[in-house]
């Protein structure tokens, strides 16, 4: 299940960037299905501080737009500010 997944994964240190990202993305939009945008804002909070050296930056906008519509601007902005800009070519 997701949620063993992802225990896997936040327990692992030595887990990829792609993998991280694969499963963060999969389960939140899994529970953003589910009407559970709660539990995907912790999930994904939960994987961007164990995961802050990588840039994991879909993660954070899906973030920050999952507290937004929540109500949560401040949150939302915080998020949306630690994208990294991209690096052109």
């Amino acid at each position: 299940t997701y949620a063993k997944c992802k225990d896997v994964i936040l327990s692992n240190k030595n887990a990829s960037e792609e993998e991280v990202s694969k499963l963060a993305n999969s389960y939140s939009k899994l529970l953003v299905q589910q009407n559970k945008q709660a539990e995907a804002v912790k999930m994904l909070a939960a994987v961007i501080e164990k995961f802050d050296k990588m840039p994991l930056s879909q993660e954070r906008y899906l973030l920050g737009d999952l507290l937004f519509k929540n109500g949560d601007i401040k949150k939302a902005e915080t998020a949306w500010e630690k994208i990294p800009e991209e690096q052109d070519g």
